[in-house]
C-alpha cells in the first residue's frame, strides 16, 4: 500500500514538474534530489527485507508505525492540496514564483519534510522494526535533508526579498 501511494504521488509530481518546467521554471537541487530518492528508495527496501529477516510480528510498535504512516499521508495529500501545480517532490520554482501563504506553511517550516517525510520514515522503521535500516540510513538522508532544506530556505527569502 505504502508503495502504491509513493508511486501515485510520484506520478502527479512528474506531471507538475514537467509543467513547470515547460513554462520556463528552474529545478534547483538537483544532486540532493537525485540522492534523496535513492536514498528513500533505499530506505523502504532495506526496512521491508529487515522485516522480513527479523520474522516480524504486527504488535503495538507496528500499530503506531502504520498510524504515523497514515498521519503522514494525510499531511502529504493536504500539503499537495495547498500547493496545487507547484507540488513536486523536486525543486522548482518559477520566475515569478508565488509563494503559497498559509497558516500551515507559517507555522510549521517545511511541513512537507517534518510533517510527511519524517513521520513516514519513522513509521516505516516501526512497522518493519527496522532499526538497523534507521541506523544505517540516518546520517546519509539527514545529511541530503539538510542540504534539500538549505537550498530551499535560499531560494524562498530571494523571493521574499523581490
Amino acid at each position: 500500500m505504502i508503495a502504491i501511494v509513493r508511486l501515485y504521488v510520484l506520478k502527479i509530481s512528474s506531471k507538475h514538474a514537467k509543467q513547470l518546467l515547460s513554462t520556463g521554471a528552474t529545478e534547483y537541487g538537483k544532486v540532493a534530489t537525485k540522492w534523496l530518492a535513492i536514498l528513500h528508495t533505499l530506505f523502504y527496501f532495506s526496512a521491508f527485507f529487515e522485516g522480513i529477516i527479523r520474522k516480524v510480528q504486527f504488535d503495538w510498535t507496528s500499530f503506531i508505525g502504520v498510524c504515523l504512516i497514515v498521519f503522514s499521508f494525510l499531511t502529504l495529500f493536504w500539503v499537495m492540496k495547498l500547493l496545487g501545480n507547484y507540488w513536486s517532490v523536486k525543486l522548482i520554482f518559477e520566475t515569478n514564483h508565488q509563494l503559497i501563504d498559509h497558516w500551515l506553511f507559517n507555522r510549521v517550516k517545511h511541513p512537507n519534510y517534518f510533517l510527511n517525510i519524517l513521520p513516514e520514515l519513522l513509521g516505516v522503521v516501526l512497522l518493519f522494526h527496522a532499526y538497523i535500516t534507521l541506523s544505517v540510513f540516518l546520517l546519509p538522508y539527514s545529511v541530503c535533508l539538510y542540504l534539500r532544506i538549505k537550498k530551499e530556505n535560499q531560494i524562498v527569502a530571494s523571493i521574499s526579498h523581490a
